[in-house]
């Protein structure tokens, strides 16, 4: 699999490296970088600008859309965004006690208040049924995050539709596990380019159910 140069890399403590680029989202290779594998099912948003892990083995990145965590090698993500007023991450770091520190392209500055290697981030136990939440923030600008549940493993879509019904973007189309999952979307159309104000459809489809939500874009 070949990549544009990666924007920022970070080797965990078992040797895996994690590439970011700003347009082909992120990268893992556990053979030295022989081979790469994509880590991109999860976040909506393909600037990866900064990576960091901590002692634990947790896995963060800074996008477009905020701060992301994963605790499987970057197979699944939840957003960790409460406090930040800055969507665009371009720094992190994590210190030796294990505090997370943010700092984005309008040069503000974050903390976690508590170590990162203490806190249990809730992210795939198995939910009770199929459901797909309200987004939040919203009304929104530019990013917001789509929240859903699946009770059962099952080939999953997530697409988004301007109020005439045209389809305007796919976050996410492939087998997804049984839990809780989540998917951002940046405000963006399949080409890239931002959406006009207005209200938008999130529609889910697992299998042969579906669930929609609308969302307030604004500028």
């Amino acid at each position: 699999m070949t990549f544009l140069p990666p924007s920022f890399s970070i080797i965990d403590q078992k040797g895996i490296i994690y590439a970011g680029t700003l347009e082909n989202g992120l990268f893992r290779s556990t053979d030295n970088g022989e081979s790469w594998s994509s880590l991109n099912t999860g976040p909506a948003s393909r600037a990866i600008r900064s990576l960091a892990v901590n002692g634990a083995g947790g896995l963060f990145a800074g996008t477009d859309a905020g701060v992301l965590y994963s605790d499987n090698m970057g197979e699944s993500w939840i957003p960790l965004n409460s406090g930040l007023t800055s969507p665009r991450i371009t720094a992190l770091a994590v210190n030796a006690r294990g505090y997370l520190f943010a700092g984005t392209e309008s040069s503000e500055f974050f903390a976690s208040i508590q170590p990162t290697t203490e806190v249990k981030y809730e992210t795939s136990s198995p939910p009770a049924h199929f459901r797909l939440r309200q987004n939040y923030p919203n009304p929104f600008n530019p990013s917001t995050t789509i929240e859903y549940s699946l009770d059962r493993p099952a080939y999953t879509e997530i697409h988004l539709y301007n109020i005439r019904g045209q389809r305007i973007r796919t976050l996410y189309a492939g087998m997804t596990g049984a839990g809780r999952h989540h998917a951002v979307w940046d405000s963006r159309d399949e080409s890239g380019r931002l959406c006009p104000a207005g209200i938008y459809i999130g529609l889910l489809t697992s299998g042969e159910r579906r669930e929609s939500i609308k969302l307030l874009l604004l500028r």
